[in-house]
């Protein structure tokens, strides 16, 4: 029964914010309490645990006076919780902002003060119950919100951070939800406040009476974030007062140096020396804890002014201390074991320091505070055995050395919130006033504290460690998805002038031989390009931004181009092929004309492929229009090739992968074929079935739906009989000479009047001072590019205002089409292109009565 009551009376003292924080508190909850503590969870009072409570424990004689103090523990505490409504200004003078704060965790370091004010973040935020959070060492980005009330205030606020080891310190002020500015601060970063402050400070104008702050803070220090908020002639005051304390300090530190260094230089006595050496250290190591030699010094090296220098500093003054008590206390002949103690500090404190000048970095980013621990115990311990043995320096050894210990651990708890801050425990470093049995037991506390969170930590970084590894893992793929894109993009500008360049030898006078090399040209351009557009739309679909198009195409036509194409390959190939088209088929039919090629494309190739003798048949039905108001049409290819055993059809469909791998060199191709396929079926919701025998064969039934359309398609290899080309001029912008010379000799093989600019700066000056009639713009250009080019257009002053633009560009992600008809171009034509893709745009904008041109 009073180890039940104790534990339960245990609980509350330890837990009091985690039980102020649940919504109700009464006599049934405190019941739980007398459960396994390792598993105690503040729930519903009736769940059936609660019938497991002893029933005469609530009664206990020695569990009530307990419970009486838990809950006026509670009471007391509830008043120290945050208040998070708008301060009013004009009761502030020196206001400790930490218990008016929330704060987020931005692990991260990723979201921008747009992310942080929407809903979703601002109930993320947490409140603070300590004066001076102290978040510890940490990659973490935090933030800190406020809101200040300037209704019946006059004057301006400051707001100060009192620790000058911030990296990087940023300010946002909102009123009415519009930024009113943006301050930075700290040694990483510019610093923009006018002010001039010891500390980082900002200035916070009474501009609106409703104001709401949100401070960024990141660094490669602790993150010690002690915040006030002060009026400026309060911040004036606190300045003198901090400037005559430093003078006193430093002040004294350079006597002390000076006439321990005359004593010296009198005695000869070397301990004189090291005591010197060991006060320059120290007097150092405070400069750079109140961030003076950093601003005196080292501001505009970058180096020099990061924390590791204050974290060398360190390092250095607990070796020189180390050396000062050998040389004092004589420890080789009075200490040996302690003598060994302060070597192993000495030779560790170089170690890392030689490690951190080597390597810019902190290799043993908790070393300096364990050292510093080592050694202020060592020294302890050597003045008390000193003082015991009847050494007379020892007690005045022992006396500086508690002040000392006292004072840094005065700042310690000061930095860990157990303190507020303040004048005396700023400089409790420098003075070492407290209570030697508080610090310590305050100390011993703080220990286990701190080992527990080097546990945490340790499990956090293997975590973390595991992320970054998957991570890794994705950011390789996606570099290979976007080198093949990228490869695939820079590809077709060279493709489009030699598909330009051979339909324009094509129509010159050329003998049998070159006929013959010419189709040769044509024949693996096309294949390269097939190649090119299959790891384009293959990195595409497995990124995921891969978009189906709805554009009107006359189907048939592209049906019979694709099975003319195979009727020629089936004779080279001495195969029987047949092909078969549905007469109910529409002439045009709206959907995604380009994958739909690559699907038959695939699939007939991957029959002509796999078939060295008898037939192949291409036949394709129109299915009955469904409800849906589509136009379905069934694909069936045949095949009498050597078949896929019912093992593998499966691993066809994966990338990279063949029924037999040893035909991947024999047959050719990238091993995406089906892989890519199956993706695009599902891409464009349609079924894709697949049955195949042994020896026999094998049948692919593709059924695609598309949506009706209008046809209003002119033949594509002719100009419309109202567009008289002597009578147009056109512009065509591009800084590719091979592609500019191709498409100029492209037109003008059409008839039409052709100019030319090489940039979208030079195309936008021309159209200033001369009329066309046809814009062909090229999008990615050096000095001005296609897209800034068109909008400049739109804003001219003439008729080419309303010119009609044709983008012109290798780019064939989803959202391209958008992105130039965003800018003011009126159509979108892909490299490489036919001379029939040309005249099917040109029909497109410039069938009208010319007459009048």
């Amino acid at each position: 029964m009073v180890v039940n009551s104790f534990r339960c009376f245990m609980y509350f003292a330890a837990n009091p914010l985690t039980i102020l924080q649940k919504k109700t508190l009464n006599f049934d909850h405190l019941r739980f309490f007398l459960l396994d503590l390792d598993q105690l969870e503040l729930t519903d009072p009736q769940d059936e645990q609660l019938q497991r409570v002893p029933g005469g424990m609530l009664n206990s004689r020695i569990f009530q006076p307990l419970l009486f103090l838990t809950l006026m523990l509670a009471s007391a505490l509830a008043g120290a919780v945050s208040n998070f409504a708008p301060i009013p200004t004009a009761e502030v003078n020196n206001l400790p902002l930490g218990r008016h704060l929330r704060m987020l965790e931005d692990p991260s370091g990723t979201l921008l003060v747009e992310d942080v004010r929407s809903t979703d973040f601002d109930r993320q935020f947490e409140p603070l119950f300590v004066e001076t959070p102290y978040l510890g060492r940490t990659h973490s980005v935090f933030w800190f919100r406020f809101d200040l009330d300037f209704t019946e205030g006059n004057s301006d606020m400051i707001l100060e951070l009192g620790y000058p080891h911030l990296k990087h310190i940023t300010l946002y002020r909102f009123a009415e939800n519009t930024l009113l500015d943006q301050q930075m601060s700290g040694y990483g970063d510019p610093m923009t406040s006018k002010l001039h402050c010891s500390r980082p400070c900002f200035l916070i104008p009474q501009s609106h009476d409703r104001q709401t702050l949100y401070l960024r803070v990141n660094s490669d220090s602790p993150l010690f974030v002690p915040m006030h908020l002060r009026t400026p002639n309060s911040q004036l005051k606190s300045e003198r007062v901090m400037m005559a304390l430093s003078s006193l300090f430093y002040g004294a530190f350079l006597v002390m140096g000076l006439f321990n260094l005359f004593l010296y230089f009198s005695t000869r006595k070397s301990s004189y020396l090291y005591y010197v050496a060991y006060i320059t250290s120290l007097g150092l190591w405070t400069l750079s804890h109140d961030g003076l030699l950093r601003e005196m010094l080292f501001m505009g090296n970058e180096f020099l002014a990061s924390y590791r220098i204050h974290f060398i500093l360190t390092l250095f003054s607990v070796c020189m201390g180390a050396i000062f008590c050998q040389k004092f206390l004589n420890t080789r002949d009075n200490m040996p074991l302690h003598h060994k103690a302060f070597s192993f500090l000495i030779l560790i404190g170089g170690i890392d320091i030689l490690l951190i000048l080597l390597t810019g970095k902190l290799m043993l980013p908790n070393s300096a505070n364990l050292l510093t621990i080592i050694f202020c115990f060592a020294g302890l311990s050597a003045g008390t055995l000193g003082l015991m043995r009847g050494l007379k320096t020892a007690r005045f050894f022992l006396t500086a050395w508690i002040s000392v210990i006292i004072g840094s651990a005065c700042w310690v708890l000061t930095i860990s919130g157990v303190f507020p801050l303040n004048k005396i425990t700023l400089f409790s470093v420098h003075m070492g006033a407290l209570v030697e049995t508080i610090l310590l037991g305050l100390a011993l506390g703080d220990r286990i504290n701190v080992l527990q969170a080097e546990r945490i930590q340790v499990e956090q970084e293997a975590k973390h460690r595991l992320e970054e590894t998957n991570a890794k893992l994705a950011a390789s793929n996606r570099f290979k998805d976007e080198f093949l894109s990228t490869i695939s993009h820079e590809l077709r500008t060279p493709m489009n002038g030699i598909f330009g360049a051979y339909e324009l030898l094509e129509h010159t006078d050329l003998n049998t031989e070159q006929v013959k090399y010419l189709s040769t040209i044509s024949r693996s351009s096309r294949d390269m390009m097939g190649m090119v557009e299959n790891i384009l739309t293959y990195t595409q679909l497995e990124s995921g931004i891969a978009k189906p198009n709805e554009f009107p195409f006359r189907i048939k036509e592209c049906l019979q181009e694709i099975a003319m194409h195979y009727r020629g390959r089936a004779s080279m190939q001495d195969l029987d092929f047949d092909f078969k088209l549905d007469n109910k088929i529409p002439m045009t039919l709206a959907g995604d004309e380009d994958k739909l090629r690559l699907l038959l494309d695939h699939l007939l190739d991957n029959a002509f492929k796999f078939t060295d003798q008898g037939f192949i048949r291409f036949e394709v039905t129109y299915l009955q229009s469904g409800d849906d108001e589509l136009e379905k049409l069934q694909f069936v290819i045949r095949d009498s090739g050597c078949g896929v055993p019912e093992s593998l059809q499966f691993d066809i469909f994966n990338s990279f992968k063949q029924a037999d791998g040893s035909l991947t060199r024999r047959k050719g191709g990238l091993g995406i074929g089906l892989a890519l396929c199956q993706k695009i079926v599902t891409l464009l919701q349609g079924k894709l079935e697949f049955r195949s025998v042994v020896n026999e064969g094998t049948q692919v039934v593709l059924t695609l739906a598309f949506k009706p359309a209008e046809d209003q398609y002119r033949q594509a290899n002719q100009i419309s009989d109202t567009i008289k080309p002597e009578k147009i001029d056109i512009l065509v912008v591009e800084d590719n000479y091979v592609n500019k010379l191709v498409m100029e000799g492209q037109l003008k093989k059409l008839g039409f009047q052709v100019f030319a600019a090489g940039n979208g700066k030079e195309a936008v000056t021309m159209m200033e001072k001369r009329e066309y009639d046809l814009v062909f713009m090229d999008c990615q250009m050096p000095i001005m590019d296609g897209f800034e080019a068109a909008r400049q257009v739109r804003q001219l002053n003439n008729r080419n205002a309303s010119i009609p633009i044709i983008a012109v560009t290798a780019n064939t992600n989803p959202g391209d089409r958008e992105n130039c008809i965003s800018a003011g171009m009126n159509d979108y034509i892909k490299k490489p292109f036919n001379q029939a893709i040309l005249i099917a745009a040109i029909n497109r904008w410039l069938s009208y009565d010319t007459d009048a041109h």
